[in-house]
């Protein structure tokens, strides 16, 4: 039975004054019997739109039952979207455009009988945007947009644009070469972190950038200058990097030192690259993806059954300190690639697994999460506020707009981060008008897949503000004049927060 109104505005009032347990809700971690795409091989990218339409790409030739070569879209409850496109290889690295175009890097040399090697971007419908074709001469397996809508590349490639660029490079929005951009990485780039100051975080199995020894971790500044002060040096693979809102860095691989210390395939530095003694998980076998939610918990992929000293099969979660959080056991029966934060906390997960839990679940699952809340709030038409608590995806580059009387979005001052979300104030709205906050998720194989998160509410005379939470799994939406007792409207919502 779900909640009625009241309760769940009861629930919001309790959350927000005392902090968040589980009530009316699935077991966290638990596999969520209702999506149910079936992937016939691996899946190592996910990305998600603005819409909560899921992108996977992959080693498969059908997922859902129909035939998606490499790549596919599904809705919010896993079901097939119709969109079909073509490639010859598999797909590693799926990215969302701010204007819902898809930038895609892999293996595959064409799209939809097209030359199209290594990368591509497609417009919002699945057709392949003729206008960008940059043209890698090897595998593409990051990509990461920067705020001025250049694209950072990584992969395997020593050509791209028709120019040498050994491993990484920088495209304009239209995919010709960033010439402005120069690095030179001695072998192959997994992960491409982007900090808020423009450096650039490089995770790979290299020895050497730009002619200085670094191994397999390196940080660049915005030219692609290597960042002197900076240098962990980790013994073997580094797979992913995450920022965390901190300013530390979590970092997840083969490696079993980092920064001259013992650290079995995930560690976490300090901005300056020093490792944080107090972090010490400690996995016995390859960790390949880690997303972090809100409330500073990280779930961790990779083909470990062992982490923070405790069995855990190929997925796990860790509380901020490292500690296993002993309430959160999916049990992948094998190897998990790719992890993906929906709006509403559930956890999507790719591999190459054919179980999970006790339950059939092949390469493509979606787990129950703690409780999340999301609620987006306007004050004296000069504040916008998002606040982000429990389990729903920690974000970055968050941008507020309203719709003007032309039907465009128009942004507001940048956003910050303040200690329960995001922020931006000191402007004018019109008297009425929808609010839109907008950010991006980093997930998938190493990371290096990205979507967006977003939230819309009416604002002005009559207008309530928006809750998004889940419950137990169960996403709602509500619209209430205030946060008390009293009447309020609600609805099921159709997608993700």
């Amino acid at each position: 039975m779900r909640p009625s109104p009241i309760q769940l505005l009861q629930y919001v009032f309790f959350a927000l004054t005392f902090g968040f347990t589980e009530i009316y809700g699935q077991v966290p971690g638990s596999l969520d019997t209702s999506f149910t795409p079936e992937a016939a091989s691996s899946v190592y990218a996910i990305a998600q739109e603005s819409t909560g339409n899921i992108l996977v790409g992959g080693d498969f030739t059908s997922i859902g039952g129909q035939n998606r070569k490499y790549m596919a879209r599904l809705n919010p409850h896993g079901q097939d979207m119709g969109f079909y496109i073509e490639t010859d290889a598999s797909v590693n690295v799926i990215t969302v455009q701010s204007d819902g175009k898809i930038l895609v890097g892999g293996y595959f040399t064409s799209i939809d009988g097209q030359e199209r090697n290594r990368i591509a971007r497609l417009n919002p419908d699945g057709t392949l945007d003729h206008t960008f074709n940059p043209n890698a001469d090897s595998s593409v397996n990051a990509i990461a947009l920067e705020p001025d809508g250049k694209i950072l590349v990584g992969g395997h490639f020593t050509n791209i644009c028709g120019q040498s660029r050994n491993r990484i490079a920088r495209l304009h929005a239209d995919g010709t070469l960033d010439e402005s951009f120069y690095s030179d990485v001695s072998s192959t780039v997994y992960s491409l972190t982007l900090q808020p100051d423009g450096k650039i975080l490089v995770g790979g199995r290299f020895t050497m950038v730009n002619g200085q020894t670094r191994n397999r971790i390196a940080r660049l500044h915005a030219d692609g200058s290597t960042d002197l002060s900076f240098n962990p040096n980790a013994s073997s693979d580094v797979y992913t990097t995450v920022l965390q809102p901190d300013g530390k860095l979590l970092v997840g691989g083969t490696f079993t030192s980092i920064g001259g210390q013992t650290r079995s395939r995930i560690a976490r530095l300090n901005a300056s690259g020093s490792l944080d003694g107090s972090f010490y998980p400690s996995a016995n076998s390859t960790v390949n993806s880690i997303v972090l939610q809100a409330d500073g918990k990280m779930i961790v992929g990779g083909s470990f059954t062992n982490i923070a000293w405790r069995t855990r099969n190929r997925i796990a979660r860790l509380n901020s300190d490292g500690v296993i959080d002993e309430d959160f056991n999916p049990n992948a029966g094998s190897s998990v690639y790719a992890l993906s934060l929906q709006g509403d906390g559930r956890v999507l997960v790719g591999g190459s697994f054919r179980s999970m839990g006790s339950q059939v679940s092949n390469r493509l699952a979606r787990l129950n999460n703690d409780d999340a809340l999301s609620l987006l709030t306007v004050k004296n038409g000069t504040q916008i506020h998002w606040k982000r608590m429990g389990s729903v995806p920690e974000v970055g580059q968050v941008d507020f707009s309203y719709l003007d009387n032309e039907g465009q979005w128009v942004q507001v001052d940048s956003a910050y981060r303040v200690s329960d979300g995001w922020q931006a104030e000191n402007f004018d709205l019109p008297l009425s008008s929808l609010i839109r906050a907008r950010a991006h998720a980093n997930g998938g194989m190493y990371n290096s897949s990205s979507g967006i998160i977003q939230e819309i509410i009416t604002y002005g005379a009559g207008a309530f503000p928006s809750i998004s939470l889940s419950v137990g799994g169960e996403a709602l939406e509500m619209a209430a004049a205030e946060l008390n007792f009293g009447s309020v409207q609600w609805k099921e919502s159709s997608s993700p927060i």
